[in-house]
């Protein structure tokens, strides 16, 4: 089964395993709309081990959850009527889902005070849909980045859980001169822990005038990479950064613990996973000359160890054809590309998916 969350509508589809539409999902054949009685939109989606699924973003200017079974009825165990709504501020919004083994549900993102300041908000749910008041205070928890909560333009777009039951949630923080990629640590119990980055929280700058984190990966040592993209005037390029277990940035990884693949056009990074073969696949979209397109980078289990760097060389060429300017920005491996004078003895990992998506995966 494949489930397909709309964002602009709650709406949730459900294919069978082959991808096709079809199956019962409720009167509606194959999406169910869920109605909050005010604007809503749902941004992450999670199932459960038995089967429920679970979606959260926001309605009316609150942080919203709903629940399904596997038939696509609403379930009313859940809140009283399959849904449920948490005041943070005067607008709140869930980005990221996490469901702990015993049952409950934990959702991050943002809530404001209506006058352009926002801060990382999180939520803890009991499994029948109740704020779990052992978590924060009564059950919700927010944190800012910048010297006053009046003044925070901070936004938590990822969130996971460590096998000891702490959650890491990253995304953004801004300063009004540049936006930078920021990460949270909480305990078990919804406050900050004070054994990563500085005071449970760490920033990462990239240089640019804008970086932004949309997806974390948890790695089995314990580190953390952080995956979204860095903003310059021309270009944005896909950015990713590592840290250690207590929240510093990982010096063997990339410079300074981040890398950024080259790029000369827009190309933004929306959700990364790590393969069972321990590569890494990060999503996302690029912007070309003539229309926006798919963006998926691979990266090999091997360059994701110590001392790795990637470069584009400006002088390779495609082995078959001439170069157009967007290609170049986007080889794969050696075997597709060559140069005369000096062979490319390593491979550059951005890649359009209809160039080297085939090779890579050996398809």
């Amino acid at each position: 089964m494949i489930l397909l969350l709309l964002v602009g509508l709650w709406c949730v589809t459900r294919f069978p395993a082959d991808a096709r539409p079809g199956g019962v999902w409720r009167e509606l054949g194959t999406s169910v709309t869920i109605a909050f009685g005010a604007d809503a939109q749902a941004h992450a989606l999670a199932i459960q081990p038995n089967g429920l699924v679970v979606t959260a973003g926001g309605a009316g200017g609150q942080l919203a959850l709903a629940r399904q079974r596997s038939d696509g009825q609403l379930d009313v165990r859940f809140g009283g009527n399959g849904t449920v709504k948490v005041q943070f501020g005067a607008e709140s919004m869930a980005n990221s889902l996490v469901l702990q083994p015993d049952g409950k549900v934990i959702a991050a993102g943002y809530t404001g005070d209506g006058a352009g300041s926002t801060k990382f908000a999180l939520a803890r749910f009991n499994p029948d849909g109740t704020l779990d008041d052992t978590f924060g205070q009564a059950g919700k928890t927010t944190t800012h980045f910048g010297k006053s909560p009046d003044q925070a333009n901070d936004q938590a777009n990822s969130l996971v859980l460590q096998p000891d039951g702490k959650v890491i949630a990253a995304g953004y923080t801004s300063s009004g001169r540049s936006t930078v990629f920021a990460l949270a640590r909480f305990r078990s119990d919804g406050t900050l822990d004070h054994g990563f980055g500085h005071t449970g929280k760490t920033t990462t700058d990239f240089g640019n005038f804008y970086d932004q984190a949309n997806s974390l990966v948890l790695q089995p040592d314990g580190k953390v990479i952080a995956a979204g993209y860095t903003s310059a005037t021309r270009t944005t390029a896909l950015a990713l950064a590592r840290y250690t277990a207590d929240g510093r940035a990982d010096k063997t990884f990339g410079t300074n613990g981040r890398l950024v693949s080259a790029s000369d056009s827009h190309t933004f990074a929306l959700q990364a996973v790590f393969h069972s073969d321990g590569t890494l696949i990060v999503a996302g979209f690029v912007y070309g000359p003539d229309n926006t397109d798919f963006a998926v980078t691979r990266y090999a289990k091997d360059d994701l160890t110590p001392g790795m760097r990637w470069e584009v060389p400006p002088h390779m060429n495609r082995t078959s054809g001439s170069p157009r300017p967007t290609d170049q920005a986007y080889p794969c491996a050696p075997r597709r590309w060559h140069d005369s004078q000096r062979p490319m003895t390593r491979p550059v990992l951005f890649s359009r998916p209809w160039d080297c998506w085939g090779v890579e995966m050996g398809l």
